[in-house]
Formats: structure tokens, sequence, C-alpha cells
């Protein structure tokens, strides 16, 4: 059963679930208290972020991503973001895994693949081409790592644009 919680200034869903708080010696469990920690357990996984996290967090975020994006061409390193955010790179890797609730290296491969998509639908290039630009050392590379993330292998995907007629 799902009901909400008042937790600091903000409400958050609370699951109804056998979670157990041991109360003091003599005083009975309290509901309430149960549901707030399951809720305070939960919720930064469900939404990706810590609830009460400074704001600068949320648009060093952005930052960082704007960052990854505009330097895709370049073949980007966790060092030239951090010392953009003016973190160590060390610092860099944890903060922006625990921001993104992703690493930043998975976030890099996304939007590479992203942008190989795009080509793949809007130029005749071949696979081989867009792979080795897009930072891929070899085609086979490129396209295990496409198919692993969209389903299908790259020569595929652009056949179902053009049936599709995209």
């Amino acid at each position: 059963m799902l009901g909400w919680v008042f937790v600091g200034s903000w409400f958050a869903p609370a699951v109804d679930a056998p979670v157990r708080v041991a109360p003091p010696p003599g005083e009975e469990p309290q509901r309430g208290k149960a549901q707030a920690i399951l809720v305070a357990r939960l919720l930064p996984g469900i939404l990706g972020f810590h609830p009460g996290a400074p704001r600068e967090a949320d648009e060093r975020l952005v930052a960082a991503r704007n960052f990854i994006e505009a330097n895709l061409d370049i073949h980007l390193s966790a060092s030239a973001c951090a010392k953009h955010l003016g973190l160590s790179t060390s610092r860099f890797i944890h903060w922006f895994a625990e921001a993104s609730g992703q690493s930043w290296k998975q976030e890099l491969t996304r939007r590479v693949l992203a942008r190989a998509a795009d080509r793949l639908r809007a130029e005749k290039e071949t696979v081989t081409r867009i792979g080795l630009d897009a930072g891929y050392g070899s085609p086979v590379g490129f396209t295990v790592a496409f198919a692993h993330h969209y389903g299908l292998p790259p020569a595929a995907r652009r056949k179902k644009f053009a049936v599709a007629g995209e």
C-alpha cells in the first residue's frame, strides 16, 4: 500500500512494508517512523539524488553534462572533466556517480552512442567510419557496444530507420 510521509520540508511516497524499527525498551513501535526510514533509504535511488543536497550540486551536474556533450569529438577523459569542474579526478569520478546515478563513463558512452545513432539515421557514412569517429578502435568494438546499448547492431538499426522512413 502506498501512502505519503512528510520528511523535512517535502512529502515523499512511503511504502507500507514490514519494516522493523526497534523501539526503546518499554515503548510501542512507531509505524510512521518506520515509513520515514524506509523512504529515506529508498528515495535517493528512485529519484537519483539526495533530498536536501545543495542546489550547486545540480548546477555542477548540468555543467558536467554540458561539458561532456560539447567535447564528445575529442575523446574526453575523466581528468579533463574534473579539471573543468575544479575537482580532482578521483573526486570527480565518485561525485558524478553519486550525483547522477551512473558513472561518468556510462554517461559518456550513452552520449557517444546517441550521436552515432543520429549519424546512422542522417548520414550515408559507413558504419566503420562512424565507429572510428566515435572513438572506437575497431568496427567490432563499436558494433558490440552499439548492439549492447540499442539491442541491434548499427547496420540493422540503420535499416530499421530506412524502413520506418525516418
